[in-house]
């Protein structure tokens, strides 16, 4: 072969092997570094994570991963920030996509949001599957820092069914795990909800986010336990075991309750089975104290409940001062029973304080009363309870009534205080 033949070659070899890859990869480095490669790495997160995406800067340490720095993530229809995220580390593995963050900061009104997109993303048939791995979330809630820690989230499609399941770590090394399964093999798609807290104290702001009864108990106060539900063709149902502590009884229920009762405690509910909104049956206990009564409320539960002052009403204060409360409630169809169940003291005190027991009990088993008492001891003075007052109507619309009361209470007009 002649030489100048042999050098022509050479060269093209030289161009084509060395030369044009080189200039690809300074053009595509280049590229990267454009808004528009951000734009596109936006573009890309938001299909796959269903979110709206804002990035500050995108790097490509190595082949099929990417980092983020300054991530922001926001509801796709309100646009409201949900999570800021300094720092995350995108891997691309087959279909699924892997995500991996140091801290994650949620605003208070992006956990209401966020288990809406979870349940609009296991609607999904044809959704990316998901593995989220975070070392730390964190949200303040009214002005109080909550944290998890080691947060692991997997979201898995189908056509028989989607699964997402967030595991995490509270108060140390207490795992919690919150799951929720979306199943298509039915006439009527299903959808369930399980949060199993074990022994770690979970706040019931947070599990008020998928569960807004319990919204009320307050910020201060924990739920420990487990707690399922299902949602079949627009019926709800679930089981709820476990405790409330930290309970505040002011603030439950100053705003709900015409009487004083103040002091700190614990409610143990031992089972409570609801269905369509409405609780079906549930046994629950609860200790208080110490605290303040108003002594209308034993003179009016002494009258609607069968209750029995333990001393002369007319001796004890205004407000009295208690040392505990304790009450163990069966709430049914059947009606209301209660039992007293003080420490120390003697067998069914309800109240003491701590010269001796204040109200008792019948034992071994107090009579059952009918649920309306209850709504009535629960009312405003003065205002009418035929069928129940308008106080209570949103109580009386979740307790377990015979089902004549509950088609009164769904017709009857709101009724005013009389003067």
């Amino acid at each position: 072969m002649h030489q100048r033949t042999r050098r022509w070659i050479c060269r093209a070899l030289f161009v084509g092997l060395c030369g044009v890859p080189t200039l690809g990869v300074l053009g595509w480095s280049l590229w990267l570094r454009m808004p528009a490669a951000t734009y596109q790495c936006q573009w890309r997160l938001a299909q796959q994570l269903g979110l709206g995406v804002q990035l500050d800067q995108v790097h490509y340490p190595r082949p099929g991963v990417m980092v983020c720095s300054g991530l922001k993530l926001r509801d796709p229809e309100l646009g409201r920030m949900l999570a800021k995220i300094d720092r995350v580390e995108a891997t691309t593995v087959g279909p699924s996509l892997r995500l991996r963050a140091g801290t994650v900061a949620l605003s208070v009104a992006a956990l209401d949001d966020c288990w809406q997109l979870v349940d609009r993303r296991l609607r999904v048939t044809s959704a990316t599957d998901l593995q989220v791995a975070v070392d730390r979330v964190t949200w303040r809630d009214d002005q109080v820092p909550r944290q998890l820690t080691d947060v692991k989230v997997t979201m898995q499609a189908s056509l028989q069914g989607s699964e997402a399941v967030v595991d995490g770590h509270v108060a140390g090394d207490q795992p919690v795990r919150i799951r929720w399964v979306r199943n298509r093999q039915h006439d009527h798609p299903a959808m369930a909800w399980e949060i199993e807290t074990g022994r770690a104290p979970l706040p019931c702001s947070l599990v008020a986010t998928m569960f807004p009864a319990f919204a009320p108990f307050g910020v201060g106060t924990h739920f420990r336990g487990s707690l399922r539900a299902t949602r079949v063709a627009g019926e709800y149902r679930g089981e709820v075991v476990g405790e409330l502590a930290g309970l505040d009884m002011e603030a439950l229920l100053s705003e709900r309750f015409p009487y004083r009762l103040t002091g700190h405690g614990r409610i143990a509910i031992h089972r409570a089975r609801f269905r369509g909104g409405r609780l079906e049956e549930a046994t629950i206990s609860l200790l208080v104290g110490p605290g303040e009564i108003e002594r209308e409320l034993i003179v009016r539960g002494s009258q609607l409940l069968a209750m029995r002052p333990a001393v002369r009403v007319e001796s004890l204060n205004v407000v009295e001062s208690y040392d505990q409360l304790g009450l163990a409630v069966y709430l049914g169809p059947q009606g209301i029973v209660l039992r007293g169940i003080c420490d120390g003291s003697t067998p069914g005190t309800l109240l003491k304080s701590r010269f001796g027991p204040l109200v008792m009990l019948d034992e071994p088993q107090h009579p059952a009363q009918p649920v309306a008492s209850l709504l009535t001891l629960l009312a405003r003075q003065g205002e009418k309870t035929v069928p129940v007052a308008a106080s209570t109507q949103r109580l009386a619309a979740i307790l377990p009534l015979p089902s004549s009361t509950v088609r009164q209470v769904q017709h009857a007009r709101p009724v005013t205080r009389e003067r």
